[in-house]
């Protein structure tokens, strides 16, 4: 009897593998997980549309580019918050308090729940005065969405309007 209850123990020692081999299989099992984990769809570019008048209506500042919706705002930038059409929806954007500040006391840098916004005046485009950029209330500026794989799913140069 208690030859019958050894003899599970006795199998399983039978099956045991050296250190290496061992460190083989825990190796590619590692480096498939982390294969599966990298594995990512592509992204989906954004065709954002014009902002409705009432999503604008608290904005300090507004992007528009004239190769998309006929050239009307695609963003509106306020001191605490952006929003930005696209797929039908108005996306909502906290702002981000540690980018730099732009005219309008707004800010460089937006995020969202799925995409994040980067804002840039172009300075090398505007007319540059002792703080940098022009006072003019309209100045060009980049607009870069980004997914959040951090991956670019929209940008655009355009015209940034202040108030």
């Amino acid at each position: 009897m208690h030859r019958a209850l050894l003899l599970p123990f006795l199998l399983a020692a039978c099956d045991r593998v050296s250190p290496e081999e061992q460190a083989r299989r825990d190796a590619r099992d590692i480096a498939m997980v982390e294969g599966a984990q990298r594995s990512l769809p592509p992204p989906v570019p954004l065709n954002p549309q014009a902002l409705d008048p009432g999503a604008l209506a608290q904005s300090r500042c507004t992007f528009a580019d004239p190769a998309f919706a006929t050239g009307r705002p695609i963003l509106g930038t306020a001191a605490n918050g952006a929003a930005m059409r696209f797929g039908g929806q108005t996306q909502v954007f906290a702002a981000d308090a540690g980018s730099s500040r732009l005219p309008g006391q707004t800010w460089s840098r937006y995020t969202g729940k799925r995409y994040a916004l980067r804002l840039e005046p172009q300075p090398t485009l505007a007319t540059p005065t002792p703080s940098g950029f022009s006072d003019q209330p309209r100045q060009p500026a980049a607009l870069t969405v980004t997914d959040d794989h951090e991956r670019q799913v929209f940008e655009a140069v355009g015209d940034l309007t202040c108030s």
